[in-house]
């Protein structure tokens, strides 16, 4: 008479059917998820540096004098 042990049952089966289903569903979220993370913390590290502000700053201090120069040549 054979071991049943050696067989998987329906309920095992199930399980596992349900939860290779949740794991295929639920990858790319997770995946999407770690990378936005892994992604934020590069983009964190990369906007705190010093230069990357001054240059920023000044940018937007020329866009600013550009955009006062025009409204005063319009008047």
């Amino acid at each position: 008479m054979p071991d049943r042990r050696d067989h998987p049952t329906g309920t095992r089966l199930t399980l596992a059917a349900v939860l290779a289903a949740v794991l295929c569903c639920a990858a790319p979220v997770l995946l999407g998820a770690l990378g936005i993370g892994i992604s934020g913390a590069a983009v964190g590290a990369f906007i705190a540096n010093p230069v990357v502000i001054v240059i920023v700053l000044m940018v937007l201090g020329g866009a600013g004098a550009l955009i006062v120069l025009r409204s005063h040549r319009r008047r």
